[in-house]
């Protein structure tokens, strides 16, 4: 069966999503179509990406949305949420796909690392390192998906719900008055 990858977000240099098709072209043999991925995100550097893909032969691979206002649906399609970005502060995308039992595959990043728990609940590599991500997509069916994604909603439960952040905010605040 095909494994659904989802990435949302703007799509930018900064969000670095051409690395995922990199590394998807560099895998692709072994691949065998059993990976699609959609992109659900505008932004400058789709028509690079809607190029590298044609030039590429990754078509099969990929499903190019465009901006999407509604992202649950495609959350629930999904079977694990990817990011590739270089640099985030702490991604609202991250805490959707926690909060719909996604595992995550992640550039390992600050804003990631407070998300993904590395052989927990998703996977994080070298930041714009193509042949690490080809490597996880190559030993894909080899990793318990199932099992990432059940800790993923345990990790969002325990720390990013709303009354959980609320009271870490509360807390910080309660701190930053006695100091």
């Amino acid at each position: 069966s095909v494994c659904n990858l989802i990435s949302i977000g703007t799509v930018n240099d900064r969000k670095n999503h051409i690395l995922i098709l990199k590394s998807l072209k560099r895998s692709k043999q072994k691949l065998k179509n059993n990976v699609h991925l959609t992109i659900a995100g505008d932004g400058p550097a789709l028509a690079q990406l809607m190029e590298y893909s044609n030039q590429n032969g990754l078509n099969d691979y990929l499903t190019f949305l465009g901006n999407v206002e509604d992202v649950i649906p495609l959350l629930k399609k999904a079977d694990i949420f990817i990011m590739s970005s270089n640099n985030e502060g702490l991604p609202i995308s991250l805490l959707e796909a926690l909060s719909f039992s996604l595992p995550i595959i992640s550039s390992n990043i600050s804003g990631a690392r407070e998300c993904v728990c590395d052989g927990i609940n998703g996977i994080l590599f070298e930041a714009n390192n193509e042949y690490a991500l080809s490597e996880i997509f190559e030993r894909m069916q080899d990793i318990n998906w199932a099992d990432y994604g059940r800790q993923s909603r345990a990790l969002f439960e325990t720390k990013f719900t709303f009354e959980k952040m609320q009271n870490a905010y509360i807390n910080l605040i309660k701190e930053l008055y006695r100091n």
